[in-house]
């Protein structure tokens, strides 16, 4: 170590052939009752930050554009060397002089909502009746329900941690496929005697790919990423169950809608525009006949 100001130097790139000295001298450093800066001579603003537990860590100290004086930690010692610890130093320091903040982005990093904070977010506002649904009406508690358990057993298990910032189609590609494939299957205890069985499989996969793309507009739409990664995602067809009635079914169905006019009961075909309804029924009414 040298002293020049009665300020301690490491001896560091700009020192090469008594690298081994540097690395003396810092190991020497001994703690004290407060925590200690010692700066480098060569480069400002760079120097080893030694805590009063001992531990040692490469820092950089400098003021951002408001005049603020920041600290940032660039690498614990004995992790990074000091010749590491310097390139990176300067290249950080080289950002500041850029107008840029260092400590902040860091910051900003470590603040940054995942995809897990989304969907809590998200379900506290369907709760609430915030959520639109495709009707055009909040959701119902039923869906809400399902929208949980899609959440938990297959969207925080696999991108739950991802920033929702840094989340790509590339992420979300992976994250179908792994659904299809089974990744998230597993049971789960729901009471003292029921179990629910996740087996995943391409429509679990499509399903739980649209509350994912549901969220992903939801996040767009209060700011939080710039567009949805998961639209123009391709995926599987979702095999929606459907079924053909026997001749007794549809017989059973003529009789009913024959008892609901003249009881004066209205009867609704889903979906279906106001201004169709009365020809869906007619022709229903003919078929039900045509099958006695």
């Amino acid at each position: 170590m040298i002293t020049i100001s009665g300020n301690p130097i490491f001896l560091l790139t700009h020192c090469f052939p008594f690298k081994d000295e540097a690395y003396e001298a810092i190991d020497a450093l001994k703690p004290n009752e407060d925590d200690a800066v010692y700066w480098d001579a060569e480069l400002r603003g760079f120097g080893l930050r030694v805590k009063a537990s001992a531990s040692k860590a490469f820092v950089i100290q400098y003021r951002n554009r408001q005049g603020r004086s920041r600290r940032l930690t660039v690498g614990q010692y004995g992790r990074m060397t000091p010749d590491e610890a310097r390139r990176e130093a300067r290249r950080l320091l080289s950002e500041v002089e850029r107008g840029l903040d260092p400590a902040e982005q860091l910051q900003q990093e470590r603040n940054a909502i995942t995809v897990a904070d989304l969907c809590g977010e998200y379900l506290a506002k369907a709760e609430a009746g915030l959520i639109i649904g495709r009707k055009g009406s909040p959701k119902k508690a039923s869906t809400l329900e399902v929208d949980r358990g899609r959440i938990a057993r297959h969207i925080i298990p696999l991108v739950g941690k991802k920033p929702l910032k840094d989340l790509t189609s590339v992420d979300v590609k992976r994250f179908l496929e792994a659904v299809m494939s089974g990744k998230t299957a597993i049971t789960v205890k729901t009471k003292p005697r029921g179990l629910a069985r996740v087996t995943g499989g391409p429509t679990a996969a499509v399903r739980a790919l649209g509350l994912l793309g549901g969220m992903l507009t939801y996040a767009k739409e209060v700011g939080y990423i710039e567009h949805n990664p998961a639209r123009g995602i391709r995926k599987p067809a979702d095999k929606r169950r459907s079924f053909r009635l026997a001749l007794k079914g549809y017989r059973d169905l003529g009789h009913a809608l024959e008892a609901a006019e003249r009881n004066g009961e209205s009867y609704g075909v889903s979906p279906c525009r106001n201004c169709e309804t009365e020809m869906v029924r007619s022709r229903l009414r003919e078929f039900v006949l045509a099958a006695r």
